[in-house]
């Protein structure tokens, strides 16, 4: 299920997953995208029927994520983050915004991801401090707030700034730039 718009999950006692969030809104989006991109002709039962009542295709999915994922990057791109600077989902942001820049045919969107990719990079780059990103933030838990090494965004930032000379764990932020 790639959205709101599809029938109800089933199987899950009742209960849907998160799509409000602003983080879930792109994985939701950019895998819709990218699935409808490799599988073009395909036909996905659970995603229900199109408006003229045919069974949707990876076509139809690309073009929903498309629509979607533009959506998502131009308010990105004009209004920044609804979860500024929070280290436990720019952790979420990194690797469906990067692969859209990696896997998309379309020129305009892996463009339009590359320079919210940018943005992320910025963000991490100005309000580091001694290897920790403390900053306020949109949305961020204890860990994220009381230990800034313990951060999510952690080897990130060691990737991308060397502020930390320590490596802690992978997380997906950092295997997302580091693979080909």
């Amino acid at each position: 299920k790639y959205w709101f718009d599809e029938p109800a999950a089933t199987g899950n006692h009742g209960h849907e997953m998160t799509f409000w969030s602003e983080n879930h809104q792109v994985l939701f989006h950019s895998s819709q995208f990218l699935v409808g991109q490799l599988f073009p002709d395909d036909v996905f039962p659970r995603s229900g029927t199109t408006a003229t009542g045919q069974p949707v295709t990876g076509r139809e999915h690309r073009a929903r994520g498309s629509e979607r994922l533009e959506r998502w990057l131009d308010h990105r791109l004009a209004f920044g983050f609804s979860e500024w600077c929070s280290p436990g989902y720019y952790n979420e942001d990194f690797p469906p915004v990067l692969n859209v820049v990696d896997f998309s045919l379309d020129e305009r969107l892996a463009t339009k991801a590359a320079m919210v990719a940018d943005l992320l990079v910025f963000d991490l780059a100005r309000n580091t401090c001694r290897g920790s990103f403390g900053v306020t933030a949109g949305r961020a838990y204890f860990e994220g707030k009381a230990y800034g090494w313990g951060q999510s965004v952690s080897e990130a930032i060691e990737l991308l700034l060397g502020a930390r000379k320590d490596h802690l764990r992978g997380a997906d932020t950092t295997i997302a730039p580091c693979t080909p």
